[in-house]
This record gives C-alpha cells, sequence and structure tokens, in this order.
C-alpha cells in the first residue's frame, strides 16, 4: 500500500461522470483519507485517459488484468454491466487483489458461487456493493429496532418506483431489457431494498411472488426503434421472515419517477423511511420518521456515530460506497472478514433466485440463509 494509502483500481468510471462508478465511487475514494483512486480501467485507451484526467486517477488502462497486475494497485473495484463482472472479478483474483463488486454480483448463481469459492482458496479478500449495510440511517433502525424502538416487529411494506425496465429506455441501458444479464428490477431496486430490509429486520425464511412483463417492448429514446423486453416491470411478493414478521414488497418499473417508501410496524410503533426522486434505496439521502402508537409522524436522525466517513463526502450515493470502502479497508488492515464479501453475496443471490421460482411454480419458496 502506497504511502498507507489503499490504491483502487476502478473499472468503470466515465469520462462523462455519469455511471455509478463516477457518481458514487469517485467521490467516495477521492474524500477517504485511506484511499487513492490511483487507476481508472475503461474499455479503450483514449477514454481510459479522458476519464482518469477527469477523476484525477494517475493510471489509465484499457485491460482490465493489466491493471489488476500493476504493482501500484492494492484493490480492485467493479462497477459495470452485470453480464460483465464475472471475467473482471477474476482479472482482479489471478492477480490476488481485493475485490470489490457492485451488486447483483454476478449474472447468475453458479457464477457468484464460482466467484465465492475462486475467492476463498486464493484466500483473496471481497466484498459485494450491497449498500444498505453500509447506511449510515439503516445500520441505526436496525439496533434501534433490536433494542424496541418499537417494540415486536410485526410487518414492513416497502413500495419501489424506478423510471427504468419501461416502456422507453436510453440506448445506452438497454441491456437491461433482456432478463438473461441478470440486471432486473428484481435483482437491483428489488435486490437493494430487500438488502436493506434484511439489515434492519433479520433473514427471510419463505416467499410467494407474481412477476410479470407487462411492456414485451420499449423504444430507444435516441433513435425510435422498439426492441424486445424480456425483463419484468411489476414485482409483487409477500415473505415470512425469520422472526415471523410478515413483508409485502412491490417493485413497479417504468414510472414517470423513482422513489422507495418502506413502512415498518411494531407493536408500540412504526417506521417510515422515505427515499424520493432517487431510482432505488442505494442511492440514500432517507427521510426517515417515527411515531408510537397513535401519535403523529415525527422526523428522526441517526446519531451521528453512525456515519464513519468524513463530512466531505458528498450527500448522496458516495456516502454508502464510501462507508462501503472503509469498513472494507478497516478489515484489510486488521486482517478480518469484511462483510458483505463474496459469500454473503451467493446468500442475498440465492434469496432473489427464490423469489424468481417461487413466481414461475406460484409456490411458497424457501430461502437458504447460510
Amino acid at each position: 500500500m502506497g504511502n498507507n494509502k489503499i490504491r483502487v483500481g476502478l473499472i468503470g468510471a466515465r469520462a462523462d461522470g455519469t455511471g455509478w462508478g463516477s457518481m458514487a465511487h469517485v467521490p467516495a475514494l477521492r474524500n477517504l483519507p485511506d484511499f487513492e483512486l490511483a487507476a481508472v480501467c475503461t474499455t479503450s485507451i483514449v477514454s481510459a485517459r479522458a476519464s482518469a484526467e477527469r477523476h484525477g486517477a494517475r493510471l489509465a488502462f484499457a485491460d482490465p488484468r493489466e491493471m489488476a497486475a500493476h504493482p501500484e494497485i492494492d484493490l480492485v473495484a467493479v462497477s459495470v454491466r452485470t453480464p460483465l463482472h464475472r471475467v473482471l472479478i477474476e482479472a482482479a483474483l489471478a492477480a490476488r487483489k481485493p475485490v470489490y463488486c457492485e451488486w447483483p454480483f454476478c449474472r447468475t448463481i453458479e457464477d457468484a458461487e464460482a466467484m465465492r469459492d475462486e475467492a476463498a482458496a486464493l484466500g483473496v479478500a471481497s466484498m459485494v456493493g450491497i449498500q444498505s449495510v453500509g447506511d449510515p440511517a439503516m445500520t441505526w433502525l436496525r439496533d434501534a429496532i433490536a433494542e424496541g424502538m418499537i417494540g415486536q416487529v410485526l410487518s414492513a411494506a416497502a413500495l419501489v418506483s424506478t423510471t427504468n425496465w419501461g416502456g422507453r429506455i436510453a440506448a445506452l441501458s438497454t441491456y437491461l431489457l433482456e432478463n438473461a444479464n441478470g440486471a432486473t428490477a428484481l435483482s437491483i431496486p428489488g435486490g437493494h431494498t430487500l438488502s436493506a430490509l434484511r439489515h434492519m429486520l433479520g433473514d427471510v425464511a419463505d416467499v410467494t411472488a407474481t412477476i410479470r412483463n407487462l411492456r414485451p417492448g420499449a423504444i430507444v429514446a435516441e433513435t425510435g426503434a422498439t426492441i424486445a423486453k424480456t425483463t419484468p416491470d411489476q414485482i409483487a411478493l409477500t415473505a415470512t421472515l425469520a422472526s415471523g414478521a410478515v413483508v409485502s414488497l412491490h417493485v413497479r418499473g417504468g414510472m414517470t419517477a423513482g422513489g422507495t417508501r418502506i413502512e415498518i410496524n411494531g407493536s408500540i410503533g412504526d417506521i417510515l423511511i422515505e427515499a424520493p426522486g432517487v431510482p432505488g434505496i442505494q442511492f440514500g439521502a432517507e427521510i426517515v420518521s417515527h411515531r408510537r402508537a397513535g401519535g403523529a409522524w415525527e422526523r428522526i436522525s441517526p446519531p451521528a456515530s453512525y456515519r464513519t466517513v468524513p463530512a466531505a463526502v458528498p450527500v448522496g450515493p458516495a456516502v454508502n460506497v464510501a462507508q462501503m470502502y472503509a469498513a472494507f479497508g478497516a478489515a484489510l488492515r486488521l486482517g478480518a472478514k469484511p462483510e458483505p464479501d463474496f459469500a454473503a453475496g451467493v446468500i442475498h443471490k440465492r434469496l432473489v433466485a427464490a423469489i424468481s421460482r417461487a413466481a414461475e411454480t406460484g409456490q411458497r419458496q424457501l430461502v437458504q440463509s447460510a
């Protein structure tokens, strides 16, 4: 580690500043004192150099294996389209470098399990970007609920609206329309919301689901062409948690505006979490309210101690990503197991798969939690 900083090579930082890598990873790394954005890797050396100049990285690469093997790279971060995740993770593992991979982790469970097993066999540390685990508000609510803020948890209901997976899409995002690519309304906004619920309330024991694709075609915004859409735009599920509480989730694709609303009901009170105007709960910026039984909603905020990253990290998606990096860095320095690692990613992937099976079979599915 150069100058005691963890030098990160980021795969997927666009020179135009768009995309999750540029919006979340770059500002997170820029403002973490223990990290350095040392390199970026894109599909061409021309775009990589432009990205490096824009984002302040010293090195630029078009070959992910070359970047991962470079002696000035300590950690590889993967923030690109889901179908590319496995090959890029393999590049990091081949270089024996710790790797942070964004959710949905891998395209299939088989790929995810293979990456988990390979990382374990090589002794390489890993982390999956399920950002709710790093979210200050979610972690505080987990602790407050466990301490009895709302009494016994009875139920939770989540409503997620996203502008993607509808009847119109940008050309850059058309890969979202092919179910086989693994980047669906269920896996991305659904997966992140389920991660938040699991983080606050515990594991899911069983699930039933209805999944529908009500828009079999989508218009490409730039060309007006209509292309086939095999990904669903409506996901509705009910689940039982290990605690016995009942949970419902509805993900609605193709909405005119995004946003998430989660209400958690307890025997002596309720919690309301709102993230208006964003594509998913992973973008952060939540509004949290609490009410006692029979009372009115009151805004509440987590204690400052739950935010472990500097105030310079801008409000928005960078905060949760920065919290994840900070936890990863602490684990690496202590020689501890990062959380959530690839094994945790496989477990969450199994939950998503169980929801799909429940919809396909019309039968309640048990969920593996280990």
